[in-house]
């Protein structure tokens, strides 16, 4: 009986460590999320379309997002259509999806990129699969010839 005691007795000390590192822990996967949710409404600011897989979220996920339709671990593509999109939201752009973990393709069609802004984003993103089509820039080629 004496051994059966043993195991149910504890300190206040351990106690203590354990929820302090179960707090730190959640308070992080909190902040994490919260940096993400920001990501995403800055690149929905910046025109683009978001795709994600269509995974159900986390319980955890689903208690930290107020939208549940699209989480941001879920994204693995954002698309830009149309010329709102220019070089000068290439900085913010890569600052927003540094923070996506599971984003693969940006695609951006008939944007204001210009060569160089469209080299700046492979070198700050270079694991990402970067397509830039502008039919703008092979019409008004086609224009000035």
């Amino acid at each position: 009986m004496a051994i059966c005691r043993k195991w149910i007795r504890f300190s206040l000390r351990p106690a203590l460590l354990i929820t302090t590192i179960a707090c730190l822990w959640l308070g992080r996967q909190a902040y994490v999320q919260k940096l993400q949710a920001v990501a995403l409404s800055h690149i929905r600011e910046l025109g683009g379309m978001i795709q994600s897989d269509s995974t159900q979220p986390s319980l955890f996920q689903s208690l930290l997002s107020h939208n549940s339709s699209i989480t941001s671990r879920d994204v693995t593509s954002v698309a830009f259509l149309g010329p709102e999109f220019s070089d000068s939201d290439i900085n913010e752009f890569a600052r927003c999806a540094s923070v996506l973990p599971r984003l693969e393709r940006v695609m951006m069609t008939d944007t204001l990129v210009t060569m160089v802004g469209e080299q700046s984003l492979r070198e700050k993103l270079p694991d990402l699969e970067i397509n830039v089509i502008n039919l703008i820039d092979s019409q008004m080629s086609q224009f000035t010839r």
